[in-house]
């Protein structure tokens, strides 16, 4: 299936994996972008799950960068605790 036959691509005149291409971003950061493109569109998907998986790879581009990703999993946990309490 080509992105263009999915639903919630469809809702915009520019495609996620066009800037994706275009903007040279790479997989952590492409998916950031992926996800945030969707975010509230894609039926089977609720709007803060997707925000929350774009703010886990921008987590982990950061950290990557930094050489700590190791860290990454207390980072996204300390997220996930403020945003899904209890």
């Amino acid at each position: 299936m080509s992105y263009e036959q999915v639903e919630h691509y469809r809702k915009s005149n520019i495609q996620p994996i066009d800037v994706i291409v275009d903007w040279n971003l790479g997989f952590c950061l492409g998916n950031a972008i992926k996800y945030l493109g969707r975010a509230g569109k894609k039926k089977s998907a609720s709007e803060q799950d997707d925000l929350q998986k774009a703010l886990w790879y921008l987590v982990f581009e950061i950290t990557k960068k930094a050489g700590v990703a190791d860290n990454i999993v207390a980072a996204v946990s300390d997220i996930n605790s403020v945003t899904n309490p209890g």
